[in-house]
């Protein structure tokens, strides 16, 4: 539901703002696996994560088809490409093992435990990559970025927080405030990072996702937090 309002909304702002395709991308999608898991894991605990995949696998199934041809202006459609996906195939297992409830040996668990905890310090490493190979003076000047990430971090994420509160989906289920708030984390997170690695790919604007991705990644310090206490105090 948040993908289709957010698409929704960057089609009507589009008409206004007249969007580029990674303004666009850098809109709907939102780096909301590599941040958004340690923080789950920080604030709340492990078990929690559960609840992140929800909004990531909508978010994989929709980048391939959909953010991948709109940066490469291409119409064409790889089902095969798509499902051969390494994400898509770890995402196919784990519904299987979760599905069948079936248990993995302790020594692979806890491999994967291991592998869990250094998710914080490897998402900040690539941060810092992406931080240091960018003139943040460039970033700074450039106005056009500030209005997509005024919208990427405050605007949309905060229709979103209202439809949380004014609904009463929060009291739906006596976790529902929990994880709703895990939906609103990713939904104001900083544009993805795999908009920029498109952007890279398919050399399409890759300083402009760049310069996009970088300035929410230091703005999403401020503004995350603010968002996150809103919804807290009226749910």
């Amino acid at each position: 539901g948040i993908h289709i309002l957010f698409m929704a909304m960057t089609a009507l702002l589009g008409r206004i703002f007249h969007f580029s395709p990674i303004e666009k991308a850098s809109l709907i999608y939102s780096n909301c696996g590599n941040l958004i898991i340690p923080l789950v894991i920080l604030i709340m605990n492990q078990k929690m994560v559960f609840y992140c995949s929800a909004y990531m696998i909508v978010q994989i199934v929709l980048i391939w088809p959909h953010c991948k041809s709109l940066i490469s202006q291409k119409q064409d459609f790889d089902l095969k490409a798509i499902l051969s996906n390494i994400n898509m195939i770890a995402i196919g297992v784990g519904l299987l093992l979760f599905i069948l409830q079936i248990r993995l040996p302790v020594l692979i668990t806890s491999a994967f435990t291991s592998m869990t905890n250094l998710m914080g310090p490897l998402c900040m490493f690539v941060a810092g990559m992406l931080l240091a190979g960018i003139d943040l003076k460039k970033v700074v000047h450039n106005k056009r970025a500030y209005l997509v990430v005024f919208l990427r971090l405050i605007v949309l994420p905060f229709m979103v927080a209202l439809i949380f509160i004014i609904s009463g989906l929060y009291k739906v289920l006596p976790n529902a405030r929990s994880i709703l708030m895990i939906s609103l984390l990713a939904a104001s997170a900083p544009a993805a990072s795999t908009v920029t690695q498109f952007a890279q790919i398919y050399d399409h604007q890759p300083f402009e996702a760049s310069v996009i991705n970088v300035l929410s990644l230091l703005l999403c310090i401020i503004t995350m937090p603010l968002l996150n206490m809103f919804y807290m105090s009226l749910t």
